[in-house]
């Protein structure tokens, strides 16, 4: 009794074993169907596709019974399937390759924000400096009396460069 159950048992883990391999099976071959019609234009996959059906059904009809025939089939699904293995393999690095490449542009970006945020404060500083010794100029130039005229020469190239900076500041 045990020991018919124990069969049982076994033949129901191999079922289930093998439906599930049947099933990831499947699931795959979609899969790399799906990656194959990605590799190659919509027409030349369905030309691709009608000249592996005609060729399949011509198998099919010419020698089904012959073993021959059945090892043929079997070795050209196994050659199928390599080659789908690598294009899948080929698309997988080179998918790889461009989230590497994403990731480098992405940190570069980083970078670039933490060093612009540094640079305008720089700028703001020097441009504040620029502003204090222009506007010290005009202060020492109007306690005096009278202007200078180095001062006054200098008056049209301080606006110059001050009036820019001010602009990036606001």
């Amino acid at each position: 009794m045990d020991n018919s159950y124990d069969d049982l048992s076994a033949i129901s883990t191999l079922v289930s074993s093998l439906s599930q391999n049947v099933s990831d099976s499947e699931e795959y071959i979609t899969k790399l169907q799906s990656l194959s019609k990605n590799l190659v234009s919509k027409d030349q996959y369905e030309q691709l596709s009608k000249e592996a059906d005609v060729l399949t059904e011509s198998n099919n009809n010419a020698n089904d019974n012959d073993e021959m025939s059945i090892i043929r089939k079997l070795e050209e699904e196994r050659l199928s399937l390599i080659m789908d293995i690598q294009r899948e393999d080929f698309v997988s690095s080179k998918l790889i390759e461009l989230i590497d490449q994403n990731q480098e542009i992405i940190e570069s970006v980083k970078e670039y924000l933490e060093a612009r945020e540094s640079i305008q404060e720089e700028e703001a500083a020097y441009t504040k400096k620029q502003l204090d010794i222009f506007v010290n100029d005009i202060n020492t130039t109007q306690s005096q009396g009278k202007p200078r005229f180095s001062n006054v020469r200098k008056l049209p190239e301080g606006i110059y460069r001050v009036g820019p900076m001010l602009l990036l500041i606001m």
